[in-house]
């Protein structure tokens, strides 16, 4: 399967065209962002189980788009969705604090869909998770073992901050080619704007 997804990247077609999925995966997580809200985002929250992994296969879905829509010619460097994330996402020459935030947020998708519970102690934790409690945006419980890591990563907190550092990177992405920066920049309001829907429904429920 990983094989022939790559092959659909690398190879042009002579039928069809490509399109754009990255604003069904930011409406998904508008939705999932609205029930973790309805929590309170000083709670626990297990939606972001499922709403922050959908929000980095947006945005990969995205740089797949920017790198192949409205363009005659295939962008220098790592491919999105052949490459690592991460090298495609260095390639657009972000800031650098902007580029670790990404990482993080990579991260913590790896924590959830491949989670490795083998106990380790406080002082051991991952460096991306001692990065994100000094930011306060885990849960306040001191975690014990690796599966409680896991449990951290459970905070409304969390989900907010990952989607404003992902509208950055979208927003800088789209600024990064002029001739298509109106569009992508479009195409980037995507998700706040799934997200800002969410929230105008909860005020009226």
């Amino acid at each position: 399967m990983r094989k022939e997804r790559t092959e659909r990247l690398l190879h042009e077609h002579q039928t069809g065209s490509w399109s754009t999925m990255s604003t069904e995966y930011f409406q998904l997580v508008g939705i999932l962002f609205q029930r973790s809200s309805q929590i309170g985002a000083g709670e626990r929250s297990l939606w972001v189980y499922a709403g922050l992994p959908l929000l980095v296969a947006g945005i990969e879905a995205f740089l797949i788009e920017h790198q192949r829509l409205f363009t005659s010619t295939r962008r220098s460097g790592p491919l999105a969705g052949i490459e690592p994330l991460m090298d495609v996402v260095k390639s657009y020459n972000l800031p650098i604090p902007l580029v670790q935030a990404i990482a993080d947020l990579v991260e913590v998708r790896h924590e959830i869909i491949h989670p490795a519970t083998p106990p380790f102690n406080p002082e051991n934790y991952p460096e991306y998770v001692k990065r994100l409690q000094e930011m306060q945006l885990l849960d306040s419980h001191t975690a014990q073992s690796g599966a409680e890591v896991l449990s951290l990563l459970a905070s409304h907190r969390l989900f907010e901050w990952g989607i404003d550092k992902c509208g950055e990177l979208l927003h800088a992405v789209a600024a990064s080619d002029p001739e298509r920066s109106r569009m992508f920049a479009g195409l980037a309001d995507n998700l706040r704007e799934a997200v800002d829907i969410s929230r105008r429904l909860e005020e009226t429920v």
